[in-house]
């Protein structure tokens, strides 16, 4: 980190009314990294000049953002993405001092919860009636159908919280539950909606709506959705997908969330990171 005495000479800047000397004092402190931000904040919270704030929150967000970009292209690019830390990737994006603690503590709590109704010695459609009344009974999760996209709809944390969220939160949750205790569950990506099915000997034996309290439905049911949805059949919207299309969604719908509420700049930094996804190394 830059020695004190030069940092304090240039954040006493931050004042300056030239726009040139401000874009210079903000690529110097932005480019000192993540370290710098306590000392940032420390400034914000003694500062009463609200031209000073703001260009304090502005130079923190985009050490943030940068860091948070950083943090995806080695989830993107890892041999196996997981689906979990790949999740709170994204919720950072919302929350940038999510408390990962917290969020881990509520899904070790679930699973205790399963062992305790002695999941592991169950057959698969037991198991899933098991979690099914766990996740939706006993934990109350459900979707948020008074305010379907808000944006902590999209955020693990918060989804935990108010247990309520989308259908792709939703499920989620529950792969992550499922995969756990070794259960063959996988996500669906189908359009307009999110599911996930039940896998034996490579193939689909039928599908699980998440956002339904776990109803269960055969492939046929999905047939039937894309006939209403005018879509013409693709084997793709029947098979598993995988964890970064999983991801990749969840941004989409950040962005559209965001742009319900106006938020240009928002989503714009969300296309940034939708587009890593095609840059892959």
């Amino acid at each position: 980190m830059l020695p004190q005495k030069k940092l304090k000479a240039i954040v006493q800047l931050l004042d300056d009314d030239s726009v040139e000397v401000w874009e210079i004092l903000k690529n110097v402190i932005v480019n000192e990294g993540q370290e710098i931000i306590p000392y940032l904040e420390r400034h914000w919270e003694g500062s009463t000049n609200n031209m000073v704030q703001e260009r304090l929150e502005t130079m923190v967000h985009q050490i943030q953002f940068a860091a948070l970009k950083s943090e995806l292209t080695l989830w993107i690019n890892a041999t196996d993405q997981n689906l979990l830390e790949g999740t709170i990737i994204i919720a950072k994006y919302a929350f940038p001092d999510l408390d990962t603690h917290k969020t881990s503590q509520i899904l070790e709590q679930l699973k205790e919860d399963l062992f305790y109704l002695d999941i592991k010695s169950k057959q698969p459609i037991e198991q899933i009636q098991t979690i099914n009344y766990t996740l939706f009974n006993i934990f109350g999760l459900q979707i948020n159908r008074e305010d379907y996209y808000h944006i902590n709809n999209n955020c693990i944390n918060t989804v935990l919280e108010s247990k309520k969220g989308n259908p792709l939160l939703l499920s989620i949750v529950y792969l992550y539950i499922a995969q756990y205790f070794k259960l063959p569950i996988f996500g669906v990506n189908l359009p307009q909606y999110f599911i996930i099915c039940l896998v034996q000997n490579e193939v689909p034996v039928f599908y699980i709506n998440v956002g339904e309290q776990g109803h269960i439905f055969p492939k046929e049911s999905i047939y039937k959705f894309l006939k209403k949805l005018n879509l013409e059949y693709d084997e793709k919207y029947f098979k598993p997908c995988t964890n970064k299309d999983m991801i990749l969604r969840m941004l989409k719908n950040l962005w559209y969330s965001y742009g319900l509420i106006n938020k240009e700049d928002k989503k714009d930094e969300i296309t940034e990171l939708m587009n890593l996804f095609e840059h892959k190394k």
